[in-house]
């Protein structure tokens, strides 16, 4: 009995899919709004000035409960600031929407730009 319990815990330690791991998920905005962006370290893709990342984004109501978990998938052109939607999956519903999204240039004050800083910097 204890070596198939041993050899069941080496194989989770083995196996664990290490994408799902809360690690990669770095903080980048926290808004006023009770809105957290995340966004996955390891999504991050730079080619020349162009980036591709990986964002969660949730939002708790008053009550504790999760009222949104959306996962969106961008690109974005760190040479003038500017940022696309591709994909949106909701979590919550289980909507996908897979337009993409028309090019927005990103204020300095908004949620994309504070994106589009952490995934242009080099790391």
């Amino acid at each position: 009995m204890k070596r198939k319990l041993l050899f069941l815990i080496s194989s989770l330690i083995i196996f664990y899919p290490q994408e799902l791991s809360a690690r990669d998920l770095v903080k980048v905005v926290d808004a006023e709004d009770g809105v957290i962006d995340y966004v996955w370290r390891d999504s991050i893709n730079k080619k020349g000035k162009i980036v591709w990342w990986r964002t969660e984004r949730v939002r708790y109501g008053a009550d504790g409960n999760l009222k949104t978990h959306l996962i969106v998938d961008f690109s974005g052109d760190c040479s003038n600031m500017s940022y696309r939607i591709q994909k949106v999956y909701n979590q919550i519903s289980g909507e996908k929407i897979l337009t993409p999204k028309r090019l927005v240039s990103a204020s300095p004050e908004s949620v994309g730009f504070s994106l589009l800083e952490y995934v242009c910097s080099p790391k």
